[in-house]
């Protein structure tokens, strides 16, 4: 899991950071609908280190990225100065780490 705050990343494995012996490190994307249908995500990540960063987007095609995320995906997402998503990039695979039981 890497939060970089000077450059404006985070990433990690959601498996690997909830199988983690620490109970700091976690990331995830969340998303929204309000009553007239407008969407939004919202992504935060803590380090083991304890550095977070989060960022919001209403970008449809950010919305949807992070909906592609299951419980076993690696999620990497960048933001500019004001803390908008610049990219959500889910990725699924045989080679990351599942949720234990």
């Amino acid at each position: 899991m890497v939060v970089n705050t000077s450059i404006r990343y985070a990433e990690g494995a959601q498996g690997t950071a909830r199988n983690s012996t620490d109970t700091v490190r976690r990331i995830y994307c969340r998303t929204s609908a309000d009553a007239a249908g407008n969407e939004s995500v919202r992504c935060f990540a803590v380090s083991a280190a304890n550095v977070s960063a989060t960022c919001v987007s209403a970008l449809p095609a950010h919305v949807r990225s992070a909906q592609s995320a299951g419980d076993a995906s690696f999620i990497y997402f960048t933001w500019d100065v004001n803390g908008v998503c610049q990219s959500i990039d889910v990725l699924k695979g045989s080679h990351l780490e599942p949720k234990a039981p």
